[in-house]
């Protein structure tokens, strides 16, 4: 996982299903984006904002997907990455 600018957190695995906790120092909102390795069979992956309920958009560059995450003003979410083999 490489963590934008100003953010930290971690990542797990359950089951198939990839958590990445994300937390943000800024105490302004804006929009991040995040790298998170793709398993070398996966073919597809969809994303989700756990706390918000929402789908994130997510792409495939290189080896890693591409998730781009709305964060409010020195806040943190949960983020389920789910990818499809």
């Amino acid at each position: 996982i490489i963590f934008p600018p100003g953010t930290a957190g971690y990542g797990f695995l359950m089951g198939n299903i990839k958590f990445i906790v994300l937390e943000d120092w800024k105490e302004e909102g804006r929009e991040v984006v995040l790298l998170v390795e793709a398993r070398a069979t996966a073919k597809s992956a969809s994303a989700c904002d756990v706390n918000e309920h929402i789908r994130l958009n997510v792409h495939a560059e290189g080896d890693a997907w591409v998730i781009t995450v709305p964060l409010r003003p020195g806040d943190g979410t949960i983020i389920a990455l789910m990818e499809e083999i």
